[in-house]
């Protein structure tokens, strides 16, 4: 008797647009990207920061004091908006199944936001090089995290005085997708995702609750332990929920630590002893000085998330491999 292998055929994964942009359409949407934020960062520059375009001299020679927003030519700012644009989108649309619509949107509010924060970085740099005592190169460059994330706080400070230049930004590069036709979303691949076992789940969640709790004590350990707990919790459920990467659970659980190891902070700051945040009246809670320690603690967290699911996918797919090749063949 002749005996039928029921055969299996293989559902086609969808994997992206089926017409994407051509190499000259990428080109001209990424220039297009860092324009718009060289522009926004002159904006920042000129008319937020309002740095002279001038050297001030007396300073340099020791004659008046400085200025607390320091200088640096007009162009550096945009310069380095669009070479930080530039440079940040390359990673990021490099896949062909990123350009989309809501990829153009989200690429545009960010372009948006990364000028801003190139201005506040820029200013930083130049008040260190032109008005510290002997701030060299080498220092300088070694203060350049601490200097990013404060630049990064600052520009999210003024953004919330600014709420639709980011939307316009998303807005116009929607009406590029309009016209380039991309699709809304790419459609997950029909691959199964791979999964990190709750060995290593519970292997990183230990680094990020300790520094969840870290950021947030301010010296306190009650606090420290309390929401490091929490931040467990959030990374578990939300940022590593069931194991696996996804960029959007990332971020949200981001978001969510940053806030919460912000808000012991903001808290004490209602007491009057403190004065209040950000020009504010102690006795009030300030959502401004909320959303600064957050925004300033959301990179740190990100990347940090991004790297600790990464490893611990790799350690999981190393660890099955070897598990495999130790079972012996039946």
């Amino acid at each position: 008797m002749a005996t039928f292998e029921r055969s299996r055929v293989p559902a086609p994964a969808i994997s992206g647009p089926s017409s994407a942009p051509s190499a000259l359409v990428r080109l001209v949407v990424m220039t297009a990207f860092a324009l718009a934020a060289a522009l926004v960062a002159a904006h920042f520059w000129i008319n937020i920061i309002r740095v002279p375009m001038i050297r001030p001299v007396g300073p340099l020679l020791g004659s008046a004091s400085g200025t607390n927003e320091g200088w640096a030519p007009w162009y550096a700012s945009p310069l380095f908006a669009a070479a930080l644009t530039l440079l940040m989108f390359h990673l990021y649309f490099r896949k062909i199944r990123r350009w989309t619509l809501f990829g153009l949107a989200t690429g545009g509010l960010l372009a948006v936001l990364f000028g801003g924060w190139a201005a506040f970085w820029v200013k930083n740099i130049g008040y260190t090089w032109y008005f510290v005592p002997n701030a060299g190169t080498a220092a300088i460059l070694g203060v350049q995290p601490q200097m990013a994330a404060f630049a990064f706080g600052r520009a999210m400070q003024a953004f919330m005085e600014l709420p639709l230049l980011p939307a316009i930004g998303a807005a116009a590069f929607v009406v590029v997708a309009l016209l380039l036709r991309l699709p809304l979303r790419v459609s997950a691949s029909a691959a199964t995702p791979q999964v990190a076992g709750w060995l290593a789940r519970a292997c990183t969640v230990v680094p990020i609750a300790l520094l969840g709790g870290a950021a947030s004590s301010f010296g306190t350990l009650v606090i420290g332990i309390v929401v490091a707990l929490i931040v467990g919790l959030i990374w578990l459920f939300v940022s590593f929920r069931d194991g696996r990467y996804a960029f959007a659970n990332v971020l949200a659980g981001s978001v969510a630590i940053a806030v919460l190891a912000s808000l012991p902070l903001a808290v004490a700051t209602m007491h009057p002893a403190f004065g209040g945040a950000f020009g504010g009246v102690g006795g009030s809670f300030d959502l401004k000085f909320l959303i600064f320690g957050a925004a300033v603690r959301l990179p740190v967290f990100v990347l940090l998330s991004v790297g600790l699911i990464k490893l611990a996918l790799l350690v999981s797919r190393a660890t099955a491999r070897v598990s495999r090749r130790a079972v012996p063949a039946l």
